[in-house]
């Protein structure tokens, strides 16, 4: 069971890593990662790792985060003391790909991950940074426009 595990893990890291291929083939450069948020800062460009869709810092309209299919208020806390799910969902003006829902995490079966966990809080800490990515490129959009 435990080199069932092994090999799962390995074949998704070469997953990944063909998925970051994609990106630096199509000539982006790797700017910073934010989990499965690869960024070009050179080029404005970012693509979520397992979507092969490249986009333009320009497409980016607005972001938020959903915990269970609800929005998140910016420094509310959960209403919920167990979140099954986490994305981040950025709204885009590419009408083919409209809404991109970025998976921060979810859980299988009935268990959520309790709110006051430690793991709850890398993955709320990796949405709020991948948040604020996409609130300073609307910024920066907005600004130019």
């Amino acid at each position: 069971s435990t080199n069932k595990l092994k090999a799962e893990i390995i074949a998704a890291e070469e997953k990944k890593i063909n998925e970051k291929s994609y990106f630096t083939d199509n000539g982006c450069v790797i700017s910073k990662c934010i989990n499965n948020l690869l960024i070009d800062d050179v080029h404005k460009k970012w693509m979520i790792i397992g979507t092969n869709k490249i986009f333009n810092y320009s497409d980016v309209l607005s972001v938020k985060i959903v915990e269970n299919g609800n929005q998140i208020e910016v420094g509310a806390l959960s209403v919920h003391n167990t979140i099954k799910t986490m994305t981040v969902a950025v709204s885009t003006s590419d009408p083919l790909n409209a809404l991109i829902n970025i998976p921060i995490f979810e859980t299988k079966g009935n268990l959520g991950l309790e709110t006051s966990s430690y793991e709850y809080s890398n993955f709320k800490q990796i949405a709020l940074e991948q948040e604020a990515f996409f609130n300073a490129i609307i910024s920066k959009t907005n600004s130019i426009n």
